[in-house]
């Protein structure tokens, strides 16, 4: 039932989409001024009545999907399933070893050579004329 309705929904969305999209709102289209627009006048069908179709506790334009029914096959009660540590495999991983690089002196010493120019204030930072 939840998913006929999630499908119901989604349908109606892409549906009310694709008329927003149909609808042409551009102010130099041409009108027509004296045009006679006169509608059909409704008429009712027998379907529209029918007690049937409207009392149902299942409307007709969809299907009731149901899930099936949950059984317990013989793998899930089976010892030889779940008791699988002979089969598995553990990866191992090397252990961790201590490389030159870290612990190499020039790797942590910071290069004091490297240093950022002092900032100087120039004249036009403080011109007047410049910041009004």
């Amino acid at each position: 039932m939840k998913t006929t309705l999630k499908q119901l929904a989604a349908a109606t969305f892409i549906v009310l989409i694709a008329m927003a999209i149909s609808i042409n709102t551009d102010a130099s289209t041409t009108k027509l001024i004296n045009a006679n627009n006169t509608e059909t006048t409704l008429e009712l069908e027998d379907w529209m009545t029918n007690e049937t179709i409207w009392n149902a506790s299942e409307m007709t334009f969809y299907t009731s999907e149901t899930d099936a029914e949950l059984e317990i096959e013989n793998w899930m009660t089976n010892h030889r399933t779940w008791h699988t540590h002979s089969r598995v495999y553990f990866e191992t991983e090397l252990a961790l070893e201590m490389e030159n690089w870290m612990t190499d002196e020039a790797t942590w010493t910071v290069n004091e050579t490297m240093t950022e120019e002092q900032l100087t204030v120039e004249d036009w930072m403080t011109d007047s004329k410049i910041w009004e």
